[in-house]
């Protein structure tokens, strides 16, 4: 799984899933982005706190109450991707802009994901 299918070929995004690897936890390390084409797992690295691409939900993780900026993006594509490097060169974050101009952030810090809205000034 790579950020260029899921821009090209996924279509619009149907929903949206967060998960933790705690059952009983306020955050959350993983999120199921589902497409009309396909299905990618994003998952905050627990060893490193980098971010993993997958095309499913690995063992051990369990749904959690997630953030509502994701429900603005529903029945839209994804229009750029990048994967964020920080200065000491993991690549802990993802940016998401989706075709209603709605560009989110999830961000790796102590193995769980911190969502931030981009808003231009």
């Amino acid at each position: 799984m790579n950020l260029s299918e899921i821009v090209y070929d996924a279509g619009n995004l149907q929903r949206v899933n967060f998960y933790s690897t705690l059952e009983e936890d306020d955050g959350f390390d993983g999120v199921l982005l589902v497409f009309e084409a396909t299905s990618c797992f994003i998952r905050a690295i627990d060893e490193s706190d980098e971010v993993e691409l997958l095309g499913e939900i690995p063992e051990n993780y369990f749904p959690v109450a997630g953030i509502d900026a994701f429900k603005q993006c529903v029945g839209y594509p994804l229009q750029w991707a990048w994967f964020l490097i920080n200065q000491q060169g993991y690549q802990d974050g993802i940016k998401l802009e989706f075709t209603n101009g709605v560009i989110l952030e999830l961000v790796v810090a102590a193995s769980y994901f911190q969502a931030f809205v981009v808003i231009e000034i």
